[in-house]
């Protein structure tokens, strides 16, 4: 099983916000802190190193002290180009072999399971298959998933076929989905407007 040593991690806040007005919604407020910090700190112990996929407005994430990678094509298009251009900073700017997979976050869900990331590699080592996602409640999580490296040619193929969404490039990959129990109510909540980050307020007892 690849432990968190070899495990890269990308949080995804590449997106408009085009539901929130265009706000930068990993940095909205909630308890204290940010969105973007909350996924911090679950992220980070469940891997080696994050970086940040961001495409509008990167200066204002520079106080994180997280690399931010950009989208190599295809800018806005969806998750799929930032965990492939992630992969593919990870491979010009890591030493060769440090990674071995690369774990996905959403920016906008600022409550998972700590230990999501183990429970995925170690269904991937029992399967031999090249990418995990999450699932919860009989609900998908594709943003929440485990890439093999080694997938990198075919998520460059699918993006220039046109393909920008994790779950459109499973058919040319062995992939799994993973159950994954929740930790806590506001598990794998979504925020995508002020109703939202109200609701996950609740959840998370912050008001």
């Amino acid at each position: 099983m690849p432990g968190a040593d070899r495990i890269g991690g990308v949080i995804l806040a590449g997106g408009k916000g085009a539901r929130m007005n265009y706000h930068d919604k990993a940095l909205m407020p909630l308890g204290g802190s940010t969105l973007i910090e909350h996924v911090i700190a679950l992220a980070s112990p469940q891997t080696n190193e994050l970086v940040i996929s961001v495409n509008r407005r990167p200066e204002r994430y520079l106080s994180l002290g997280l690399p931010l990678i950009a989208d190599d094509t295809a800018a806005f298009a969806g998750p799929l180009v930032g965990i492939c251009s992630s992969l593919n900073w990870l491979r010009k700017n890591r030493p060769d072999g440090q990674y071995s997979h690369l774990a996905c976050f959403a920016a906008d869900v600022p409550c998972f399971p700590p230990n999501f990331v183990s429970t995925l590699a170690t269904r991937l080592e029992e399967t031999g298959a090249e990418v995990a996602l999450c699932q919860c409640d009989a609900q998908s999580q594709p943003l929440f998933s485990l890439w093999s490296v080694d997938t990198l040619p075919v998520l460059t193929r699918a993006i220039a076929d046109g393909l920008y969404g994790p779950k459109l490039v499973l058919p040319r990959l062995h992939s799994i989905t993973v159950d994954v129990p929740k930790s806590h109510a506001a598990d794998f909540y979504n925020v995508n407007t002020e109703a939202d980050l109200l609701k996950v307020s609740e959840l998370l007892q912050f008001v």
